[in-house]
């Protein structure tokens, strides 16, 4: 299994989602909504995004749900390559970050 940190905006909330940080109940659960292993799957399937967002949401939202997630737009609920600044590291007008290198 990978160690890579997957980012993932869900309704503008950004989870990071280590695959090493996973419980075993949260990996079988992600492996029941792909339908397969980890290794047999792609995560960049609306299948694999949407299990991805479940399972990062939930850690924050007990009480959502895979149907609530489903009834979002696209927009809603994507992949993001790098995760979203903290107000510490935000990036100013001029293209630096607001902290001294």
């Amino acid at each position: 299994m990978a160690d890579d940190v997957i980012h993932i905006r869900v309704q503008g909330d950004t989870y990071d989602v280590s695959m090493q940080d996973l419980t075993w109940g949260e990996l079988a659960e992600l492996e029941e909504l792909l339908g397969g292993s980890l290794e047999e799957t792609n995560l960049a399937t609306a299948r694999g995004v949407l299990a991805l967002a479940f399972i990062a949401a939930r850690r924050k939202q007990p009480a959502i749900t895979m149907d609530s997630l489903k009834a979002l737009p696209m927009s809603e609920i994507e992949l993001v390559d790098e995760p979203v600044p903290t107000s510490a590291d935000e990036v100013g007008e001029d293209g630096n970050s607001g902290n001294p290198a």
